[in-house]
């Protein structure tokens, strides 16, 4: 988790959620973290490819990030699974926008992250 949570640091810092979002997937997700819509599949859908996008930013950016974190990238299903959990555990590191309300939604996330991402 110490990698994901370095990667949503410099994704936050760098501003890459703004740089790769849609309209719809940053407004799905604003209103996920603040409490307006439930933990669904359409969220999880949104959260996976949010996830993948990240993960692409990264290798097309180059981001200076430790070896470790690095080695981190390239087991996508491992990084998704730790970045989310990352994610909704501490939201330090997503857009303020999304965090809105945010302490009614820890309770509602099912407790096993790792199994939506085989």
């Amino acid at each position: 988790l110490d990698a994901a949570q370095k990667i949503l640091k410099v994704a936050y810092k760098e501003k890459a959620f703004e740089r790769t979002l849609t309209k719809e997937e940053n407004d799905t997700l604003g209103k996920f973290f603040s409490g307006k819509i439930p933990y669904d599949a359409n969220v999880l859908n949104v959260l996976d490819g949010v996830l993948d996008k990240t993960i692409e930013y990264f290798r097309a950016n180059k981001t200076n990030l430790d070896p470790e974190t690095k080695a981190l990238i390239e087991q996508r299903a491992a990084l998704k699974a730790a970045m989310l959990q990352t994610m909704l555990a501490k939201p330090t590191f997503i857009p303020s926008e999304w965090v809105k309300q945010y302490e009614g939604i820890v309770h509602r996330i099912p407790t096993s992250l790792s199994d939506a991402f085989p």
